[in-house]
């Protein structure tokens, strides 16, 4: 009897699974599942007391089937093994979701191979296991179209009695009755190809066609990039046919099209088309990758570009670019030592990437501040942002799963008001909402990322200074609050003389009885502050709000000058098609532009309309021109600010920044470049704000005064010079820095510059949390790394003043070419 009713629950489990494999991908959607620790066990039904049916390992990714709970409430997920083809319960925080859904279709028809080789896989994805490989040319019998939510479809056949899947990009349908008699010879398509990547019009018919149009004259391409060779120019309104899509190095998107009678590469930035056809899977982007056998390394993405490069079985590289070509076959441009190239995807294998799980935040009180806590495994170092309009600091952390659902939090704590998490795609954003930006630091301890937000402490207060942020000593007295003159005066880096100083063209001389000295600390009271200094004040219980007032407007033949307080922060918008410069103070007189004073945390604005108007800012004043009719300087109406690195005294020390082997310092050599760039600029028409024009002076501004000078600029953008070291001699080239994603566009074309003029080794753009790059928010900002000073060959270079006028020609058509577009 037992017998029989063991063979009768096999017989039941066995349809029960092949009704499964069947109705797998209903017409709903379904998500894939990652399960999270090796060994975990699966269970006959919800609950630790139920037998296991079968283990599955760390990362196996399964079908969500549905959800059940065992007798205590716990959460149990119903879950398809691909691999095994089994089914069973998992319990929830072994799974991680994947944000991956599915959906399918019937569908029949034979599809061919268009690969040499097709990795056959057990289900839908690169993520389950490899079962084998089919030939070129080899047909299947589809029977089902499966589609994903990252826009990859993968093809379900079947071989026998058993079902697999491939990939449909290395597959082209088949008329089976109509044969084509040129498939045998469809393998070769080198005949119809050169070198250059393009081909004449005997080649198949494109697997992919959408139309677009161009919106701008373009140059064809011979490759996914401005590195590669022009084949001719599009005219704008012209028509070209989409046949591929490829993600380059620098984040581009690259369009492959068939333009009159060549085929080539276009920038998408500059063409319309239906967007929602795009069917380029970049998620590989940022893997990492090794060689299944000897490979060939291309300079793109066809067999019938150059051989560059072979290299072994088993070499690492890193992957940076992805291309689904004209003939349908998915290329990945790697990064092998510094140099890019491309490579077919059926000659690499992917290494897993650990997937973050971000499990909690937590805050907590410290000594001088708040500490938000953040936990979880596997957790990469976060993109890190400043947002206003609401002021928030975003923590964006990439390919990382929430492991519990979306989260608020409410701070009560000034300038606290709440943080959130939530998912976003296959990321995990962080997000704490401020009142007031205050000074923060990001580290890693203890396995937690920790957000540490300094305070004030006893007997100070929030300061807010021209819209920077400041804590500053203060007393109370009858009601009347005191502020630390002492600390006021060190936001500018200014002491007083008996009372007395210049504060920003104005002798200010304060008399003995308005100041209260305390512990040795000079004290003022707010209303005296505002007297003495003419600046604006707002008390709230919370903050101090000091803002610079408008104190003169006049003009001086064709220009109008503004002279203020103290230096201000200013910002160029764009509104309407119309371009504003805002100034972040005050308006006391009566001027022909629009003004707001300032409401608690908004601070006051007044908003010139710049038209055909150039402005220059230089300390606490603002110079405004009419520009004439006719001019056609290059760079009229724009403000450059340049930054020559270093230069500057901490304490009695100047900071010289790098010396060379035979001692060239390295902030002589790029204040040299810096002037020389200034002189293009100025020729051009730019105004042009340098942070310091010598190196040995006291009064050179600290990294702080840098990225106030830049602040209250007006600019258009920010560029600073620097020159690299390393303790390897040999390392060398060039290198230019971002931090703010809208600065990124200005490194890349900055950097593209430099190396195409100097032809120096291209080390690319990078992110990083650089002061001067976090600081500077009113334009983007980069900081570019000529050379190494500690290259005994790069030395000598840039000793050589006809190099520097290379460079400083360099970062001059770098900026035009930023600034026309």
């Amino acid at each position: 009897m037992k017998k029989i009713i063991i063979i009768s629950m096999l017989i039941i489990y066995s349809l029960v699974v092949v009704f499964v494999a069947q109705a797998v991908y209903s017409e709903t959607r379904q998500e894939f599942l990652s399960i999270n620790a090796d060994g975990t066990n699966v269970r006959s039904a919800p609950g630790t007391y139920n037998p296991v049916l079968f283990k599955l390992n760390k990362g196996t990714y399964v079908l969500n089937l549905g959800t059940g709970k065992d007798k205590n409430g716990g959460l149990w997920y119903k879950i398809y093994d691909f691999n095994s083809g089994k089914i069973g319960f998992v319990a929830n925080y072994l799974c991680n979701k994947t944000g991956i859904l599915v959906t399918g279709e019937d569908k029949t028809f034979t599809a061919k191979v268009n690969t040499d080789y097709l990795n056959v896989r057990a289900g839908p994805g690169t993520e389950f296991n490899l079962v084998k490989r089919l030939n070129y040319g080899t047909k299947i019998s589809v029977t089902r179209l499966i589609t994903r939510s990252d826009s990859q479809i993968w093809y379900k056949y079947k071989d026998g009695n058993n079902f697999y899947f491939v990939a449909s990009w290395f597959t082209v349908k088949v008329e089976e009755t109509k044969p084509n008699n040129q498939d045998n010879n469809s393998s070769n398509n080198n005949s119809n190809q050169n070198n250059s990547g393009t081909q004449n019009n005997t080649q198949p018919k494109d697997n992919l066609t959408i139309p677009a149009t161009s919106t701008d004259f373009v140059n064809l391409r011979e490759g996914p990039s401005t590195d590669y060779g022009k084949i001719t120019l599009i005219n704008k309104g012209d028509q070209i046919t989409i046949i591929g899509f490829a993600k380059n190095h620098n984040g581009e998107l690259w369009l492959q099209c068939r333009y009159n009678d060549k085929i080539g590469f276009v920038i998408s930035d500059y063409f319309k088309f239906d967007a929602n056809k795009i069917a380029l899977d970049i998620s590989t982007i940022g893997s990492d990758a090794k060689t299944n056998d000897s490979t060939n390394l291309r300079e793109g993405p066809s067999t019938s570009y150059n051989v560059l490069k072979v290299v072994p079985t088993n070499t690492t590289f890193n992957i940076v670019g992805v291309c689904l070509n004209k003939d349908k076959e998915m290329w990945f441009e790697v990064n092998l030592d510094g140099t890019n190239y491309w490579v077919r995807s059926d000659t690499i294998t992917f290494a897993k990437k650990e997937k973050g799980i971000l499990e909690s935040a937590l805050w907590k009180i410290t000594e001088d501040g708040i500490d938000i806590q953040i936990g979880g495994k596997n957790l990469p170092k976060p993109n890190i942002n400043t947002l206003s309009d609401p002021i928030r600091l975003v923590l964006t952390y990439n390919n990382t799963n929430l492991l519990d659902t979306p989260k608020q939090a409410d701070l009560n704590i000034y300038p606290f008001t709440r943080y959130t998490l939530h998912a976003d795609n296959n990321n995990t954003v962080v997000t704490i909402y401020l009142l007031s930006e205050i000074p923060y630091q990001f580290e890693v301890k203890d396995n937690q990322h920790l957000i540490h937000f300094k305070l004030p402490k006893v007997n100070q207060e929030i300061v807010e200074i021209g819209g920077s942020v400041t804590f500053i000593n203060i007393e109370k007295t009858n009601n009347i609050t005191y502020i630390s003159l002492d600390d006021f005066l060190n936001f500018f880096n200014l002491n007083m003389d008996n009372y007395a100083l210049n504060f920003f063209g104005k002798t200010i001389k304060i008399n003995n009885e308005d100041i209260i000295n305390s512990k040795g600390e000079n004290f003022i009271s707010l209303e005296n502050l505002a007297k003495y200094f003419n600046v604006s004040i707002i008390q709230t219980s919370n903050e101090i709000y000091i803002d610079p007032l408008l104190l003169d407007f006049k003009k001086d033949g064709s220009s109008t000058i503004l002279t203020f307080s103290f230096p201000f922060k200013a910002k160029k918008i764009n509104e309407n098609n119309k371009d504003f410069l805002v100034i972040f103070a005050e308006n006391p007189l009566n001027i022909p532009y629009k003004s707001t004073k300032r409401e608690t945390t908004t601070a006051p604005q007044i908003i010139i309309e710049l038209g055909n108007i150039s402005y220059s800012a230089k300390d606490n004043t603002l110079t405004l021109a009419q520009i004439k009719t006719g001019n056609s300087n290059l760079l009229s109406n724009r403000i450059i600010v340049i930054d020559p690195g270093h230069g500057s005294y901490s304490g009695q020390y100047l900071d010289v920044g790098a010396i060379g082997f035979s001692g060239t310092k390295e902030a002589y050599i790029v204040l040299d470049i810096a002037l020389r760039l200034k002189k293009l600029l100025e020729d051009a028409g730019a105004k042009v704000i340098i942070t310091h024009n010598t190196v040995d002076n006291p009064n050179n501004p600290t990294l702080k005064g840098r990225v106030d000078i830049a602040n209250s600029s007006g600019g258009d953008l920010f560029i600073s010079i620097h020159l690299n070291s390393s303790i390897n001699s040999d390392a060398s080239g060039t290198e230019t820095y971002y931090w703010y994603d809208s600065s990124k566009r200005l490194a890349d074309t900055i950097q593209s510059s430099l190396v195409k003029t100097l032809g120096t080794y291209d080390r690319g753009i990078k992110k990083d949390y650089l002061y001067v790059l976090r600081g500077v928010t009113t334009m983007p900002a980069i900081l570019t790394e000529i050379g190494f000073i500690s290259n005994p060959k790069e030395e000598a270079l840039l000793k050589d003043s006809n190099f520097l006028d290379k460079v400083a020609k360099a970062l001059f058509d770098g900026i035009v070419r930023y600034l026309n577009g």
